[in-house]
């Protein structure tokens, strides 16, 4: 089962690890919960906002999504830096500046691994951004 709060978490746990704080991602989510905690709640209506000199990390392990799709380009117009973890998606594979694809006839547990190897083997600069 796909629980992007996983993968934002492993990444948080690497940044923190190598005392880069500012490094933790934000997980970006369509629905916020009523209550939900701070790091849970920031709706994906902020990648409006999204421009130079920040990274967008899109975890897609499903179909379309029109909506999100616009999103990210147009954070990419503004300048933003797009990487995506996805199985295939060929909107997906333009949008990118750095993409990883997972073959969308592996089970769904090849996908659920494959963030696991990516937050384990993530390098964290010892300055600058990603």
């Amino acid at each position: 089962m796909f629980e992007p709060w996983h993968f934002c978490a492993h990444l948080g746990e690497q940044a923190a690890r190598y005392g880069r704080v500012d490094l933790v991602p934000t997980l970006l989510r369509w629905t916020v919960p009523p209550g939900a905690p701070s790091h849970l709640a920031v709706s994906v209506d902020a990648l409006v906002s999204a421009s130079r000199n920040q990274t967008v990390l899109v975890i897609n392990p499903c179909g379309e999504a029109p909506e999100l799709l616009q999103r990210v380009a147009d954070a990419k117009h503004r300048g933003a830096r797009i990487m995506t973890l996805h199985r295939g998606h060929p909107d997906l594979i333009d949008l990118s500046h750095e993409t990883l694809l997972v073959d969308p006839s592996r089970p769904d547990r090849d996908f659920d691994m494959t963030q696991h190897l990516v937050t384990d083997l993530t390098p964290i600069p010892l300055s600058g951004s990603w």
